[in-house]
């Protein structure tokens, strides 16, 4: 099978052309660098490896993808009482305007043009906060306009890589598992849609990922 050195996880060929185009955002078609933000408040190396380790290890952050908490609003205030000698830093860096560090990616943004042009339907499914993609989804709102669809774990209360939110994309959308394809940049989210019945390759770059369709397609 075509790409089988990228690929992870197991499916069976399709007869079926590809129609839908699946987004992750973070790795895709957003920049997230959390370590790369937390430098920029010129913190010792130590107290940086603290603060990363408080807000993006601790199982807070995750919450919020979850939808257990909207964001920094229901969240700061936990936080501050759990790090205590970091909490001059904590507020630091949730300073007002700090999901700026969420930015589009160009060669991702090119890419869903590029697909949008050839007149495939895109979607997104991504591990988000509610309040951070708000903030994101407005900032960028003529890229997010272009999309057919979105499912963010965050306002549904599903995280990948659970199957059922691969199950409430198919559902809500009317989409047929065959004629997607999934881009994510964690190979364990790809498993679990190969898995769960939707083509999925781990993205690297846009040129692979758009060969990745057309290697599919051609298996119609």
């Amino acid at each position: 099978m075509k790409l089988k050195f990228w690929k992870t996880g197991v499916l069976s060929i399709t007869t079926n052309m590809i129609k839908n185009v699946i987004f992750d955002l973070g790795g895709v078609l957003i920049r997230f660098q959390p370590k790369e933000a937390i430098h920029q408040l010129g913190l010792s190396k130590e107290k940086e490896d603290a603060l990363y380790s408080a807000i993006f290890l601790d199982p807070l952050w995750l919450e919020v993808d979850k939808g257990v908490y909207q964001g920094v609003s229901e969240t700061l205030d936990l936080y501050l009482e759990k790090y205590p000698s970091l909490q001059k830093e904590i507020k630091m860096f949730f300073h007002p305007g700090w999901e700026d560090m969420f930015e589009i990616l160009d060669e991702g943004r090119q890419f869903l043009l590029d697909l949008k042009e050839k007149g495939y339907h895109c979607y997104i499914l991504s591990n988000y906060g509610v309040e951070a993609f708000a903030y994101t989804e407005k900032r960028y709102k003529e890229v997010f306009g272009l999309f057919d669809g979105k499912v963010i774990s965050g306002r549904i209360q599903m995280i990948k890589p659970e199957e059922r939110i691969f199950q409430y994309l198919i559902d809500t959308y009317d989409l047929k598992k065959e004629e997607c394809v999934f881009f994510d940049d964690t190979k364990e989210n790809v498993d679990a849609s190969n898995t769960f019945g939707i083509h999925a390759f781990v993205y690297q770059n846009a040129k692979d990922a758009m060969h990745a369709i057309q290697s599919l397609d051609a298996e119609k």
